[in-house]
């Protein structure tokens, strides 16, 4: 109990509820420290190509 503020139990829906919200910025801060934005900037195939 966070000091008295919880007034009821949460179930495990509740936790999946609040978790879900964080889950895009945790992708992208792990790719940020894989360096995959750098990886990929760095890509050939992945430039646009001139005609």
């Amino acid at each position: 109990m966070w000091n008295g503020v919880m007034k009821k139990k949460l179930d495990r829906e509740a936790v999946l509820d609040m978790v879900r919200g964080f889950q895009p910025a945790c992708v992208v801060i792990a790719a940020a420290e894989m360096e995959v934005f750098t990886i990929l900037s760095r890509s050939q195939h992945l430039r646009p190509q001139r005609v």
